[in-house]
């Protein structure tokens, strides 16, 4: 199955929305979802916006938050002297 925003929960607060999307592979209420990630951000205050934008800018700011942590990441792999791919157990690397 595709991957696909399952729910959007869109609460007033302080001086913007929190916008909270469910992502997945699977519908929520299935429990073999290969994927499943739960996205909660604080965007700004906007008028009438639809609920497109409000997924859009929640995504942006996480996409910054998730792209700084991801460089991070890998300067402490780097600094490991290991590969960015790990090896997968049972494959002919994991057997030498």
């Amino acid at each position: 199955m595709a991957v696909e925003i399952r729910e959007t929960i869109v609460t007033p607060a302080k001086g913007g929305d929190v916008v909270q999307i469910h992502i997945s592979d699977v519908p929520l209420e299935d429990a073999s979802a290969s994927l499943r990630l739960i996205l909660t951000a604080k965007v700004g205050s906007y008028r009438a916006p639809a609920l497109a934008q409000l997924q859009w800018e929640a995504m942006k700011i996480a996409g910054e938050a998730l792209a700084t942590l991801r460089k991070e990441l890998g300067e402490d792999v780097q600094r490991t002297g290991r590969d960015m791919n790990p090896i997968r157990r049972g494959s002919k690397e994991d057997e030498l």
